[in-house]
């Protein structure tokens, strides 16, 4: 195809690609369908294929137009992006001018590109991060919700619910006098303080009383999945028909035998003992790995395509569980009710991969079978099962190569955090918060 081809830089990562298909060819292509289309039409007073050129334009031209247009427009803006390396992220803004007789067709597409910012003086960087460090607490804190596995329920005689307490309600809600999604159910349990519900939800609830219809009014959050509600007051009519209490069993030796959880409450401890590690080493790593691309992105200012912004709320939204990836529903909800409370988190992602990806071009990091080997060991001995295990469980060898590229950012990053002059948060800072934290618990409790 010959046609014409100019590009309009419009921003850092937008592009307005010109396009210029010769009459000519528009001309060909038109005729050519409407000498196809004269030989299957059926119309009524002619013979197949005798129909007059005028009839058949008339009756198909719009069709056949579209079809020729569709067919030239997609082999141009293809040729357009391989004739210039553009790497264009999403779909174009297409805009087809009216065509005129004589004149050539013109077209505009209007494009998004990903980035590639240069990156430079990205190793030997200084700066501070948090780094949790192994206690009692977190240990009490786990055998706690081991215990809570196994709490029974006993109906009680007060009539105010407590924090704590395990209920079941009905309730209904409207928002603006409108009922709204999920906005009423019949008879439902519910455990104060295991956000079964919204945190707001439960705080209006602490105070109610038992078998008498009241109101409360929550504010709901902005982040919330539904944007149609998010950010809103609702009304709630609300009915609590019973209030237990939980028990909670003391954990020893004979209990967690008996509820095969381990062989003794030491083994158990263990157990947690090395989960906590390993969620501990989990979470330092990220907190260094965010500490690092903080800095770096500090004094590296590039922009990032709106739409890759929007592809990463949502997938924050999907661990969030706020939306479910498997529903193709999911991926029809807009997240522009979401782009202020989480637009800036998802941008610094976006930012975080497009500058790792850029420094795996320039360190050359390749990962052999011997990496991926000595990672599914790892792996294997981790999850106490055999690597052929893991290997199903990770859709080996299909996806061989995704996990081989999660393994090169993994090298890479730790070669980069060997190098960087890393400040961890001193105990004394983690003890401060910990004691704000039981502050507030206890000022929340009075």
């Amino acid at each position: 195809m010959s046609a014409k081809v100019s590009i309009e830089e419009t921003g850092e990562v937008s592009r307005d690609i010109k396009i210029l298909i010769p009459r000519g060819q528009y001309d060909e292509k038109f005729s050519s369908g409407v000498n196809k289309a004269a030989q299957q039409a059926r119309i009524k007073g002619f013979r197949p294929g005798k129909a007059p050129r005028q009839v058949v334009e008339k009756m198909y031209g719009d069709r056949i137009q579209n079809d020729v247009l569709e067919e030239l427009v997609s082999q141009a803006y293809r040729e357009a992006l391989d004739d210039h390396k553009l790497n264009v992220v999403g779909y174009p803004k297409i805009d087809i001018k009216p065509i005129e007789e004589g004149k050539d067709v013109e077209i505009s597409a209007a494009v998004e590109l990903y980035p590639a910012p240069e990156i430079k003086d990205y190793k030997k960087l200084n700066f501070e991060c948090e780094v949790t460090e192994y206690s009692d607490q977190l240990m009490d804190s786990e055998l706690t919700r081991v215990a809570e596995m196994f709490a029974s329920s006993e109906p009680v005689s007060r009539k105010k619910v407590k924090k704590g307490d395990l209920l079941k309600v009905s309730y209904s809600g409207t928002i603006g006098g409108e009922p709204f999604d999920g906005s009423e159910a019949k008879e439902v349990t519910i455990l104060l303080g295991a956000s079964s519900v919204p945190e707001n939800f439960e705080k209006a609830m602490v105070g109610l009383e038992k078998e008498k219809e009241q109101s409360i009014e929550v504010d709901m959050a902005g982040d919330i999945a539904n944007p149609a509600i998010a950010g809103k007051k609702a009304s709630y009519s609300i009915t609590v028909h019973e209030i237990s209490e939980r028990k909670i069993p003391e954990l020893t030796d004979e209990f967690v035998k008996e509820k095969e959880v381990a062989e003794d409450l030491a083994a158990l401890k263990k157990q947690i003992k090395d989960t906590i590690d390993r969620d501990i080493e989990r979470r330092n790593h990220q907190s260094k790995v965010e500490g690092y691309f903080s800095t770096l992105l500090d004094k590296l200012k590039f922009e990032v395509p709106g739409i890759l912004v929007d592809e990463e709320i949502r997938n924050i939204l999907f661990e969030a569980r706020l939306l479910d990836p498997n529903d193709q529903k999911s991926y029809q909800i807009s997240v522009e009710g979401f782009r202020e409370s989480l637009g800036e988190r998802a941008e610094m992602r976006v930012k975080q991969g497009v500058a790792l990806e850029r420094i795996l071009e320039q360190e050359g990091i390749e990962i052999g079978d011997k990496d991926v080997d000595e990672w599914l060991e790892k792996e294997a001995k981790q999850s106490s099962v055999g690597v052929d295990e893991i290997k199903k469980i990770y859709d080996l060898p299909k996806s061989l190569d995704r996990l081989k590229s999660h393994l090169a950012r993994e090298k890479v990053m730790e070669s980069l955090l060997a190098e960087c002059k890393i400040k961890a948060s001193k105990p004394e800072e983690e003890n401060k918060k910990k004691g704000g934290k039981k502050k507030a618990a206890a000022e929340d409790k009075e």
